[in-house]
């Protein structure tokens, strides 16, 4: 993702994790072992040391494992 204020800012954007619904973190990347089952999406809020943007959300993924059989 990318976030260009026209003015080469600092970008200090935010991204909130979100696994089954609840708050997890709030770093830029997030690793787990997730569950057959459970979801995961974040919010992007950016930043630029100046001015807050629009929060944008993710789709949330559904973490499905195939029969390995």
């Amino acid at each position: 993702m990318c976030f260009m204020t026209g003015k080469m800012d600092t970008d200090n954007s935010t991204v909130e994790w979100f696994v089954n619904g609840t708050y997890v973190a709030n770093t830029t990347t997030y690793g787990a072992n997730l569950a057959n089952g459970s979801t995961i999406m974040c919010i992007l809020t950016p930043y630029d040391d100046m001015y807050w943007g629009v929060p944008v959300e993710s789709n949330t993924l559904l973490i499905a494992v195939e029969n390995q059989s």
